[in-house]
């Protein structure tokens, strides 16, 4: 078993709505992990935390290296260790995991999050101690608080503790399928698939107006990514309003200001939308970067 910290950003924002976002999100994650990499996976929910726990078997590698950042919705993730709540062996842990990465870094700091307010140690107090232990094992490193060589950190829940030294940053946003249903006219270039992505991050489902979308593979490679291996949406041009009756969408987006759709009468009943208007070709093509995993 291997064990994730995943943070979430904006869905702590949605008070009574929380739950429902949460439980999409988890699904998402179920389900990427299962699709790209043949894992089974338990998801818990803590306070501003999902803890996440990979069941791999005899024909996955336990060292499969697993990136979350296509998942929108995640803020970030780390690969932690789970422990028994205690102090002591909070501390060997951490002392035994800096052995391992401490190579020729020469400064650390100890960041710890107490869930767990009744742990009989605060915050401050579990970094000065472990930080002062870690010092006296190892005299050649010195903390530093800002931007140190390596971050430990500890996460105290209510039934157990976390160790871990890295943190991973993803494009946060919200969960896949938590917004509508948006039709998205796909010109097969930079533009077009940056605005899916957008669009996509705001927890949209996209449908893409498009006739020949095959043959641009390595687009279609990064949609299939990024909305976590759930089938591509095409709809055809000449189609295109029936379908968007039949699917119950309510917004088209376009890439650029111009489109060769014929606009009719059931423009009026939709939303229009145009994610990049303010941006040029070199802005869409650095952010697009961004995404190129």
């Amino acid at each position: 078993m291997v064990f994730y910290i995943v943070r979430y950003g904006e869905i702590a924002l949605k008070g009574k709505n929380r739950g429902n976002f949460e439980s999409i999100l988890k699904n998402n994650i179920r389900e990427y992990l299962k699709q790209r990499y043949s894992l089974n996976s338990k998801l818990f929910s803590v306070r501003g935390r999902i803890i996440l726990d990979v069941q791999f078997d005899d024909k996955v590698d336990s060292d499969l290296d697993i990136d979350l950042r296509p998942v929108f919705g995640i803020v970030s993730y780390s690969e932690a260790l789970k422990m028994p709540k205690n102090f002591d062996v909070i501390k060997d842990k951490c002392v035994e995991v800096f052995k391992l990465i401490k190579k020729d870094n020469k400064t650390f700091k100890i960041e710890t999050h107490r869930l767990d307010k009744s742990f009989n140690m605060n915050s401050i107090e579990i970094n000065k101690v472990i930080g002062a232990e870690i010092i006296e094992i190892f005299p050649e490193v010195n903390v530093k608080l800002k931007n140190p060589d390596i971050t430990m950190g500890i996460e105290i829940h209510s039934d157990f503790a976390y160790v871990y030294s890295n943190l991973i940053n993803c494009f946060g946003g919200l969960p896949l399928g938590s917004a509508g249903k948006i039709a998205v006219e796909f010109d097969n270039n930079n533009r077009s698939l940056l605005c899916c992505l957008l669009l996509m991050k705001r927890g949209s489902i996209i449908f893409l107006i498009n006739n020949e979308f095959e043959n641009n593979p390595k687009t279609l490679d990064m949609l299939k990514l990024y909305n976590n291996y759930n089938p591509i949406r095409i709809i055809n041009k000449e189609n295109i309003y029936k379908t968007i009756k039949e699917k119950d969408i309510d917004s088209i987006a376009y890439s650029q200001e111009y489109s060769d759709i014929e606009k009719t009468d059931n423009d009026s009943e939709l939303l229009l939308l145009y994610p990049l208007a303010l941006n040029s070709d070199k802005e869409v093509e650095e952010e697009l970067k961004k995404y190129e995993i």
